[in-house]
């Protein structure tokens, strides 16, 4: 977001929006959460993004934005990033099952976890989203999410889960697998018992 960083913006949905105009392509905003500790506020909007995956044009993303509040009542933007919903930018596969999403969405939030900690009193936040209605289940080492928020984007159903409460899912990751090597999906899910039922 180099761009925007140099810029006060009255609001976080002028933000975006200019951020949307620049850089992918004119959206609507769609706040599907709000996490704020002064002076930092955590926002995650769905969107498109411009790069076309081998099985489908212009994917759904999530976009997390972190602004920074000033005193005379402009926020900055400081950083931001996208976390696929329906694929990776990177991904070629196209299909995701239940629990191979669940793992790439902890290892994808314990990369973030400096700046997510940002917004929750130190306490690094983990966060998900998922394809259609809510599963009926979702635990993590045992843990259910503290909230999962169903919503709609481009008359699709999606939802989004989140931990604000600590948990030991990156340091369990840090333990026993190098994130920066080569590892499967299937040692994550092992690793951390990630259960989903539908």
């Amino acid at each position: 977001m180099n761009y925007l960083y140099q810029y006060e913006f009255e609001d976080a949905k002028t933000a975006v929006t200019t951020f949307f105009d620049v850089y992918v392509t004119e959206q609507n905003f769609q706040e599907i959460l709000r996490i704020v500790e002064a002076p930092y506020s955590l926002i995650f909007v769905p969107g498109y993004t411009d790069r076309t995956t081998l099985f489908r044009a212009r994917p759904t993303t999530l976009y997390l934005f972190m602004f920074l509040e000033r005193p005379n009542g402009m926020v900055t933007p400081v950083y931001y990033w996208a976390h696929g919903i329906e694929s990776l930018l990177i991904d070629r596969r196209g299909v995701w099952h239940n629990e191979d999403r669940v793992a790439r969405d902890i290892v994808m939030s314990y990369v973030q976890e400096e700046m997510t900690s940002r917004v929750n009193s130190g306490i690094p936040l983990y966060y998900g989203v998922g394809v259609g209605d809510p599963p009926d289940y979702i635990s993590i080492l045992g843990i259910e999410p503290d909230r999962i928020i169903p919503f709609e984007f481009s008359g699709e159903q999606y939802f989004l889960w989140y931990f604000t409460s600590p948990v030991p899912f990156g340091e369990i990751l840090s333990e026993n697998i190098d994130i920066t090597t080569h590892f499967a999906l299937a040692e994550v899910i092992e690793l951390l018992n990630i259960r989903v039922a539908r």
